[in-house]
């Protein structure tokens, strides 16, 4: 009964409507561990087996409960390290009943017999097993796939600390974390990459960015990068990679992915006036100043310059410009893309002065990706402080088109929420079919680790819920889910928003009002635009 309850809950054993019967897997059920009763007398008839066999199911229990027959095939090509009767052995394992065999994969029957595999290897020599699995993977590590990477990371994990390494292998094995990192942030296992990558850096020496300054630089940016997306990591540790950096970088060049991870993780402390600053200074260095004091009379002109660039604008007319290759305009059309995150919560005025310079790159040297968020930022000011929707929403519509056809169409997405999918194409699209959309944004986003960019789009999602007319308890448990968010994952990013806006669907409710001031963290509108004048924020004022 239970087992029959185990595989339909796991969604093992389940029924076809379209075939209507029943369907599972064999291969898969057989893999359901056995009794515990069975593994105990199997454990027993151990010591029974030929040296061959024993010597097999040494090294699956090293590797897991399971292992694929890639895996000991790949480390039976190294005669020096191991060598495995595979076509006799491995049959034979599943016919005694220690393993079993899906597909690929062989998994021991039981936890107890893995277990009591591992108790084979003597304890003292269980870290130079490990080491010798790791090893013999790392050998090869330039033409292994990603599982085999992380394999050997792991193995090498498991020895690491109790064996004396020498200097040569103390940086392969920090290499090694590096690599295994980088895959494990392709896969959005952010944890798992933080741990590979620290791993790396307790591995460098003390002169290490003189002995290994490559490595160094790069387990250090991964470092900081990868405890800013997790937010399980420490701020001031980030702090210290990131002013580490800065402080031991030969370059100007070199400090770049530290400057963009700074501004980040400033903006993302809601000190927006700190990451426009700090990206204002890299774009200066890029060669690319602007103006401090910005009037009305300067976006009026600017704006107006913009929509006379891009007047009749199409996706084939810029598909003929030739691509930017300048690595400096690179560098600068990035730096004002992320500037464009911040301006458009501290100073959207910045936003049309910004685009302008970034479409004029464009036409002049090239484009890029982050051309194409130019566009649509273009269209943000020409809707914003134009008031012209239509020739802001056509030119919106043409960056929206191209990016659908870029290779980079996913991270690219996730970065218009705010001045294309949150703004102007809102003006003229029914917002009611937009809503959903910021769904698929956040889950998109949170999967490539753009905190700032997931968590706006769950604050328009929840707006636009009170703009229809939702429901709104509904729309207080998805601010509630986003406010747990924000806090686990440290992103202060868009904290005045929501006061704002937790107060407009607090006051919504019956008798709300009379009693605004004894909720607890609800200020009122007044408090909140006074909020907005003394920190310059003109985005909340808006709001507000």
């Amino acid at each position: 009964k239970e087992f029959l309850k185990s595989i339909i809950t796991n969604r093992i054993l389940q029924f076809s409507v379209k075939s209507r019967r029943w369907i599972w897997d064999d291969d898969v059920i057989d893999l359901i561990s056995i009794s515990k009763g069975v593994a105990e007398l199997l454990s027993e008839k151990l010591t029974m087996l030929p040296p061959s066999l024993i010597e097999v199911l040494k090294v699956a229990a090293a590797v897991g409960s399971q292992v694929e027959e890639s895996t000991l095939k790949l480390l039976n090509k190294d005669p020096l390290a191991f060598r495995l009767q595979l076509g006799h052995s491995l049959p034979l394992a599943v016919q005694e009943g220690f393993l079993e065999k899906a597909g690929p994969v062989y998994a021991f029957s039981h936890d107890s017999l893995q277990a009591a595999v591992c108790d084979l290897i003597p304890v003292f020599e269980r870290k130079f097993f490990h080491k010798k699995i790791g090893t013999s993977l790392m050998m090869r590590w330039n033409t292994l796939d990603p599982n085999h990477i992380i394999l050997a990371a792991d193995q090498m994990n498991l020895c690491k600390d109790e064996l004396e390494l020498s200097s040569e292998e103390r940086v392969s094995i920090a290499g090694l974390q590096l690599l295994a990192g980088k895959h494990s942030m392709k896969s959005s296992c952010f944890e798992s990459a933080r741990s590979y990558i620290e791993s790396g850096v307790s591995l460098l020496q003390e002169n290490h960015w003189e002995s290994n300054y490559s490595l160094s630089l790069e387990l250090y940016e991964m470092s900081a990068l990868v405890s800013f997306i997790d937010g399980n990591g420490n701020a001031d540790a980030t702090m210290k990679r990131l002013q580490s950096i800065l402080q031991h970088a030969k370059t100007f060049e070199d400090t770049l992915n530290a400057s963009v991870l700074l501004s980040k993780f400033m903006g993302s402390r809601g000190n927006y006036a700190e990451a426009i600053n700090n990206c204002l200074g890299i774009l200066s260095n890029l060669g690319e100043t602007f103006p401090n004091e910005i009037d009305s009379t300067i976006v009026a002109s600017t704006v107006a310059e913009t929509k006379q660039l891009l007047a009749n604008i199409t996706k084939e007319q810029i598909s003929q410009y030739p691509v930017l290759n300048d690595p400096s305009k690179l560098n600068a059309m990035k730096f004002m893309s992320l500037l464009m995150l911040y301006a458009v919560a501290h100073k959207p005025s910045l936003m049309p002065i910004v685009s302008n310079r970034m479409i004029k790159l464009s036409f002049n040297f090239g484009f890029c990706d982050d051309s194409l968020l130019g566009l649509a930022m273009a269209a943000y000011g020409i809707v914003n402080f134009g008031n012209d929707i239509m020739a802001g929403y056509r030119v919106g519509k043409v960056a929206e088109s191209l990016i659908e056809e870029s290779q980079s169409k996913q991270t690219l997405r996730n970065r218009l929420v705010t001045v294309w999918y949150g703004h102007s194409r809102m003006f003229v699209e029914p917002i009611q079919a937009s809503r959903e959309k910021f769904i698929e944004l956040y889950n998109q986003s949170m999967l490539s680790g753009d905190l700032e960019n997931a968590l706006y789009s769950r604050l328009f999602y929840c707006k636009i819920g009170l703009h229809i007319g939702s429901n709104l308890d509904s729309i207080g448990r998805a601010h509630s889910i986003m406010i747990e968010q924000m806090t686990k994952l440290k992103q202060n990013i868009l904290h005045n928003a929501m006061s704002s806006f937790r107060a407009c669907t607090m006051l919504l409710r019956p008798g709300a009002y009379e009693n605004a001031s004894t909720i607890k963290g609800i200020k009122t509108f007044d408090e909140l635009r006074q909020i907005a004048y003394n920190t310059h924020n003109e985005h909340l004022l808006w709001h507000v």
